[in-house]
């Protein structure tokens, strides 16, 4: 997406601002000289997603903003699968420490 110095979406092929992404939002500080680049997590429709913001500039003059993000919930989900595989790894191992399992030892220990 590509902001304009005054805010207005000039383009987005990837139809974000539908989505209720407030990129325009994110982009304040970059639009108001505070910041060249920002990376703001940001919340639309229930989702979490990353923008990575940035300042295009000629001769010190903001030209644009371009805006690119992605969503967050692919990253969560493989966070929580994750989490739930090494539960069950640690229960399995309590099971078969309470069972009085014991691995092997290298022989001359």
């Amino acid at each position: 997406m590509v902001l304009a110095p005054d805010g207005t979406v000039q383009f987005d092929s990837d139809q974000i601002v539908p989505l209720g992404v407030p990129v325009i939002a994110a982009a304040k500080p970059i639009l108001e000289g505070q910041q060249i680049e920002a990376t703001p997590v940001v919340h639309a429709d229930g989702h979490d997603f990353q923008l990575y913001l940035t300042r295009v500039s000629q001769n010190d003059h903001l030209q644009w903003v371009v805006a690119a993000g992605i969503s967050l919930d692919v990253q969560y989900q493989e966070l929580s699968d994750l989490v739930r595989t090494l539960l069950v790894v640690y229960a399995v191992v309590l099971v078969l420490t309470e069972m009085g399992f014991s691995p092997p030892q290298a022989a001359g220990f």
